[in-house]
């Protein structure tokens, strides 16, 4: 039977870990479905980023990060040390600890973990964008006025540097998406994310404050962080279009230059009539001439130069009208 590793924190601070069957974790959260597990399994994924908030427990996945919040504690989804993410998950859990025990912090168990959590992700992008993405889409953006622009391009790095850029990009936009969609929420569905105490007066229009502007706060950051990723994108795009354009100026070139040769064996043809009607076992009046082999090969010369520059002007000037 399928089961999860979970890191779990109290709202003490205390932590330990935890392995939970599937069929235990949906005894214990009796709200959770058997539908509402592609949140957190791994093999039931259908969005980056998802939450579900009813009777009080919140589920939320966001990217990497997986867990189940409930009045008195959250529990992580922990991951495999194999996993690129699993250094991550252990800074997570030391924030959270630090953070709930924080008694500066006024706010309810809930709102402490849900803000923790989107620093975290937050932290994360902000680490990738700033140490990967912008250096390396400037370094090659930089790159723009080399002569070897074209390699640089057909690099393995450029290729999976955009990849990279566009995996980064669906991610974000789906956490972007997943906030914008809370933040149009009316009151009665954000109450719902009071788990660990009642509110106090739902008739105040107010009430939910603090809440929208958490929402909104890093709903505002990550949007900023999908104008950045389309700014490289856009930077990537324009490298990639100027090579295109070296590349089919040297196809032009290469067109231009087997047009030539054609031009040219057409023409050297059209002289070699000259040698072929003399070469002939016909009589004619330059048998006896001494000089009748050097008439004949200026007559060639002349002729196949006339050829082709009359043929090679004819087609630029048909090319120019065109």
């Amino acid at each position: 039977m399928q089961s999860y590793n979970f890191i779990s924190i109290g709202d003490n601070g205390i932590f330990n870990e935890l392995e939970i069957t599937k069929d235990d974790l949906l005894k214990t959260y009796p709200s959770i479905k058997y539908r509402d597990l592609h949140i957190i399994d791994k093999n039931l994924s259908f969005r980056n980023s998802s939450i579900i908030v009813k009777e009080k427990v919140i589920v939320l996945k966001l990217h990497f990060i997986r867990c189940i919040i409930k009045p008195n504690n959250v529990i992580l989804i922990k991951l495999s040390n194999n996993d690129i993410f699993s250094k991550h998950i252990n800074h997570l859990t030391n924030l959270l600890i630090t953070n709930i025990k924080d008694n500066s912090q006024k706010n309810s168990f809930e709102f402490k973990v849900l803000e923790t959590v989107l620093i975290a992700i937050r932290d994360h992008f902000d680490d990738i964008m700033m140490e990967t993405l912008a250096p390396q889409t400037a370094s090659y953006y930089d790159a723009l006025d080399s002569t070897h622009l074209v390699k640089i391009v057909k690099n393995k790095g450029f290729s999976e540097l955009y990849k990279y850029i566009l995996t980064v990009q669906s991610t974000v936009e789906d956490i972007r998406d997943m906030l914008t969609d809370i933040s149009e929420w009316d009151d009665d569905e954000l109450d719902e994310f009071y788990i660990s105490r009642e509110l106090v007066n739902k008739e105040d229009e107010h009430r939910n404050k603090f809440i929208t502007e958490l929402i909104n706060n890093y709903k505002s950051h990550f949007e900023e962080n999908t104008d950045d990723i389309n700014k490289m994108i856009k930077q990537m795009d324009l490298v990639i279009k100027l090579t295109n354009i070296d590349l089919a100026d040297t196809r032009n070139k290469m067109a231009e230059f087997d047009i030539n040769i054609n031009i040219f064996m057409v023409a050297i043809t059209l002289g070699g009539l000259i040698a072929s009607s003399f070469g002939m076992n016909v009589p004619n009046h330059l048998e006896n001439n001494n000089v009748s082999f050097t008439i004949i090969w200026i007559c060639m010369i002349i002729l196949i130069i006339f050829i082709y520059f009359i043929t090679k002007y004819g087609f630029h000037y048909k090319i120019k009208q065109t």
